[in-house]
């Protein structure tokens, strides 16, 4: 493996990488690529310097590096995704520090990125210290059948191991929609039938769902959430998807009154099953 150091006509191609790096390491940094070019220009006009690891004339991955600290600081270390689990990663650092004439330096590596932790942990490395943060929790609306109220129309819930996992360390507000707007547990079964809500009865609910979903709206907008977790398929809830009002288990794709409400108003809705 040969190693080069990176120029400033470089910035474009250390730019697509370092968006590579923040993906995979799923970190919040929200920054375009226009962005990451600037910043990375910023870095090595300063106290950075960048350097491509290669195989028969391919870059496959990169690092960067603050040579005024003492040790130096490793802020970025990034192998291709196609050149991993094949002993590229400790190859590249070898050859890293004997371009850098160092056996010591410093990494931080992301808390949830286990991998990474594990990685560095083989080399050699030992945490000395925490970096942490304090922030405000993200508000998380989240339809409360799946979170084990229950609240569904047959007495039952949609408990999600998946959805409870997504949410911890957040502020949690569970709504159920359909008992705001006043329908007791049990309750027959609804679909949209024709713009109107309906029970398998031929009962029109359309005035409780509706006037459910507003309570719930007024909730989430004076609580300032920025995303809702809903049930898939519900005529309150449904994301992607909703029964065509056939009462026959046939699916259509559409959203659910209250998924409506807090999309038109500019809240993010996610399809329960869509968590990992």
């Amino acid at each position: 493996m040969l190693i080069k150091k990176c120029s400033l006509s470089d910035v474009e191609e250390l730019a697509q990488l370092n968006k590579q790096l923040i993906e995979d390491e799923k970190s919040d940094n929200t920054m375009n690529i226009e962005e990451l070019k600037a910043r990375m220009h910023g870095f090595l006009e300063n106290d950075y310097a960048a350097y491509f690891f290669m195989e028969e004339n391919k870059i496959i991955g990169y690092a960067l590096v603050r040579h005024t600290s003492n040790p130096m600081y490793l802020r970025q270390f990034y192998i291709d995704r196609n050149f991993r689990r094949q002993g590229k990663g400790r190859a590249a650092l070898k050859v890293l520090l004997k371009e850098l004439k160092t056996d010591k330096i410093d990494i931080e590596v992301l808390s949830w990125n286990e991998a990474a932790i594990k990685f560095w942990e083989s080399c050699g490395f030992i945490e000395r210290s925490r970096y942490m943060r304090l922030e405000k929790s993200e508000k998380i609306m989240v339809s409360a059948c799946l979170l084990g109220q229950k609240c569904k129309y047959n007495g039952g819930d949609n408990y999600s191991e998946k959805v409870i996992e997504y949410v911890k360390g957040h502020e949690v507000i569970p709504v159920c929609p359909e008992l705001e707007g006043g329908l007791p547990v049990p309750r027959k079964p609804c679909e949209i039938v024709q713009g109107l809500v309906m029970d398998k009865d031929g009962a029109c609910k359309d005035k409780q769902f509706r006037c459910g979903a507003e309570i719930c709206l007024k909730k989430a907008l004076d609580e300032k959430v920025s995303i809702a977790i809903l049930q898939s398929r519900s005529p309150s809830c449904g994301v992607k998807q909703i029964y065509d009002g056939s009462f026959s288990g046939k699916l259509i794709e559409g959203r659910g009154i209250f998924a409506s409400l807090l999309s038109d108003n500019g809240i993010k809705v996610l399809d329960a099953e869509d968590i990992e």
